[in-house]
């Protein structure tokens, strides 16, 4: 069943405007500390350690399941259930985790499944966002 609605649409903030605007562009980011050289999701203007400013870092996109979900009641509009959402751990750096939706069959679903993320279009509204597909 797809709900005929549009689905919900981001109200960026000082803290994500500069992520949503790297996903229009093409490129999929991380908020990145220079001075800890650290990653860190979701986006920030200051990092979460040292307080210093952080800037968009352009990562790989791939990374393996960590845990997920098969969302089986259509809770939003515009997403077509069933569907899998997920934590992926990116490769970039362990423990560093995003929340995403999974474009694959929801019965091949599984943690430790290798992704890569595909940039987006949300409906027709001008955002993007990252959603993950199965890779080998």
């Amino acid at each position: 069943m797809t709900d005929q609605l549009s689905p919900p649409i981001p109200r960026p903030n000082a803290d994500t405007q500069a992520w949503w605007d790297s996903l229009r562009d093409g490129v999929f980011a991380i908020s990145y500390c220079e001075d800890c050289d650290l990653l860190q999701h979701p986006p920030a203007e200051t990092c979460r350690k040292c307080g210093n400013p952080l800037v968009l870092k352009a990562v790989q996109g791939t990374g393996a399941i960590s845990t997920f979900i098969i969302q089986r009641r259509a809770m939003l509009p515009g997403f077509e259930v069933p569907y899998v959402l997920a934590f992926v751990e990116l490769d970039d750096q362990p423990g560093l985790t995003v929340t995403a939706k999974i474009d694959c069959d929801v019965d091949h679903a599984a943690i430790g499944m290798r992704v890569q993320a595909r940039i987006e279009e949300i409906g027709e509204s001008g955002f993007f966002a990252p959603v993950f597909f199965p890779i080998s």
